[in-house]
């Protein structure tokens, strides 16, 4: 499966409804897709947030899937399969899940405005970082971290951030100032 370059870029959840009912307090979250591979930071709030999940994505339509290769609140064998409409620049996405209970969803994105759609890799063992334009975001599954950045007015500025994130390759005018065990791919 691949990804087509309209799902390339940082996307910001605005909305969110579990089984038909709006959610209240749900946090700033970030998905950065670089097409197939992604990383999707959510700060702390309700329902689906505070943590960070990161690997394989594919399109296959009218459904999308994220593969948790690796998560900070790991569940064997996670996978999400959602169906996506895309609306300008704004994702509709539609699925069964979220929480623990199977009952349906809606989650709103907007893609967040970034100067190009260039995109680069990190990896680790235990982690994952991607970017795209002027977005980033890593995790680590062990310190159990992650962390979202923006760039603007010549510097990197977190958005989001959980746990210890000095262990987090931060972005750099190449691609990924690289820590020990990280590596570019």
């Amino acid at each position: 499966m691949s990804v087509p370059a309209r799902f390339v870029g940082a996307w910001q959840r605005e909305y969110l409804a579990v089984d038909g009912c709006a959610v209240v307090g749900i946090g700033r979250t970030i998905w950065i897709e670089a097409g197939g591979t992604y990383v999707d930071v959510r700060a702390p709030g309700t329902i689906a947030s505070n943590t960070s999940f990161g690997g394989r994505s594919g399109w296959r339509p009218p459904h999308f899937t994220w593969h948790h290769d690796i998560d900070l609140d790991p569940r064997p064998d996670a996978i999400d399969r959602a169906e996506l409409t895309v609306v300008g620049d704004r994702i509709v996405e539609r699925g069964f899940g979220l929480t623990a209970a199977a009952v349906p969803y809606v989650e709103h994105w907007h893609r967040l405005p970034t100067t190009s759609r260039v995109t680069s890799i990190a990896a680790h063992e235990y982690g994952l970082a991607v970017r795209v334009g002027t977005y980033a975001a890593a995790l680590l599954a062990s310190p159990r971290c992650a962390c979202c950045w923006e760039h603007g007015g010549g510097r990197w500025r977190t958005v989001i951030s959980l746990g210890p994130v000095a262990e987090l390759p931060e972005p750099s005018a190449g691609g990924w100032a690289l820590t020990r065990g990280w590596y570019a791919r």
